[in-house]
Order: structure tokens, then sequence, then C-alpha cells
């Protein structure tokens, strides 16, 4: 099944209208990328892995991807496409700002390639 980008908007909107909250809403589909993956790579615990994420809600989905890849055990650097202070989401904000907690998830943006 193929969801165009208007789709999901208007499936996330409607979520959010009947309660959901939309930071659950990225916690889930980045939880839920990380278990497809499982299933493709056995073993993912130590494995160098590298996200490239953008400043809006799919790159949001990353680092929720990233924070349970580290859990996992998997040595995980995140890539900010961007200025961390330009995030336009703050469920994207929020996910950025637990990663900047967490030592064992390496994170680069784009500030700090110059």
């Amino acid at each position: 099944m193929e969801i165009t980008v208007d789709q999901m908007y208007q499936i996330e909107n409607k979520g959010h209208d009947m309660g959901f909250l939309k930071k659950f809403m990225m916690e889930n589909a980045g939880a839920a990328a990380v278990r497809r993956l499982i299933t493709n790579f056995e073993n993912i615990s130590s494995k160098n892995i590298l996200i490239f994420v953008g400043l809006g809600n799919n790159g949001g989905d990353g680092l929720v991807m990233a924070r349970h890849l580290a859990g996992y055990g998997s040595n995980v650097t995140v890539m900010l496409l961007g200025d961390p202070e330009k995030i336009k989401t703050e469920e994207s904000n929020w996910n950025w700002s637990i990663l900047e907690k967490m030592p064992s998830v390496k994170l680069l943006s784009g500030n700090s390639l110059d």
C-alpha cells in the first residue's frame, strides 16, 4: 500500500483530532521502523549505524529510531541536515533534546561541520 505525503498528513491530523498525541505517533513510527529493521538484520548490537535526518517530522522519526537502536546496543551516529535551532516541530525538537542527553548516541549537525 502506498500513501502520499498529503494522505499521511490527513491520517496524522485525523489521529490528532481523535486524541492521539503527535509525539506518541512519532514514537510508534520510529519504534516500528526499528522492529522492521531487526527482522531483516538479525544482530544489530555493536553495529555502526549512521542515520541522516531532516528538520521535520520524518527526521523526528529517525531520532526515535536512533534512541531505540542505541538501546539494542548499536553504535549510532545521527547527522542532522541543518541547524538544531531550526528543527520545525515540537515533537522532533523533544526527541533531539533526549538524544543530547544520551552519551551512547553521537550527534552531528550542519553546524558541527563548519
